[in-house]
């Protein structure tokens, strides 16, 4: 399947795009963005689409949520491919049958990720994070990345054209501090703004989600 466009659902005005904005035009492709808080989702005509973060809550979810949700449903039935990001990443993960529950106390700042290479090997890399809920393993899914304080960071389908980050390979700098202007970030996020080594960790983030997205794409074209 080729592609001109990629549709990109926002859950907060402020979580843009980042680094799936760089990737997309290397790539010769546009972003059609939506508002999934609005009630605005993608037409159902099997594009591709990017669920991003966001601070509403699986557990407790608005109306606007409960839309998505039903969306979401009708997407994995046609088999839509979906790459999800922390509150998508959630919702992907229950649509898929696992569970999502409270974390005992949040996931902030800069986290070490394993990221698995196969069933024996895997590496560590440094990723943001925010999140006080997390998911167990969709059933039928691969695990792509753990963690410690929360072990599943990280699956995908086994077409690997459905996958979910519980972290955000995708926040850049502009995202944070928009985030800022937003929210009332919490102290290990302020201090990713003014870490002497930031610019070091945001590459390699951003050097590793268009790898990860390049590899997602490869699944449906």
């Amino acid at each position: 399947m080729q592609t001109a466009a990629i549709n990109l659902v926002q859950h907060h005005a402020s979580e843009g795009p980042g680094h799936i904005a760089n990737w997309a035009q290397a790539n010769g492709i546009a972003i059609k963005m939506f508002d999934a808080t609005l009630g605005n989702l993608p037409a159902l005509d099997g594009s591709p689409c990017i669920l991003l973060g966001g601070p509403a809550s699986v557990l407790q979810p608005p109306d606007w949520m409960l839309i998505e949700k039903r969306w979401l449903s009708l997407a994995l039935a046609q088999n839509t491919p979906l790459f999800s990001i922390c509150l998508g990443a959630q919702l992907l993960a229950e649509s898929l049958g696992a569970t999502v529950s409270a974390l005992a106390k949040p996931e902030l700042g800069w986290c070490d990720i394993a990221i698995q290479v196969c069933k024996t090997k895997h590496f560590s890399q440094s990723f943001l994070q925010w999140h006080e809920d997390a998911f167990n393993q969709p059933p039928d899914t691969e695990l792509i990345a753990q963690g410690k304080q929360c072990p599943v960071q990280g699956y995908q389908t086994k077409n690997g054209q459905q996958l979910g980050l519980q972290f955000h390979p995708e926040w850049d700098l502009a995202t944070l501090k928009a985030m800022q202007q937003a929210f009332k970030l919490p102290a290990p996020l302020q201090a990713a703004l003014y870490s002497p080594n930031a610019d070091a960790r945001f590459a390699q983030a951003e050097m590793w989600l268009s790898q990860r997205l390049d590899q997602w794409q490869a699944s449906w074209r």
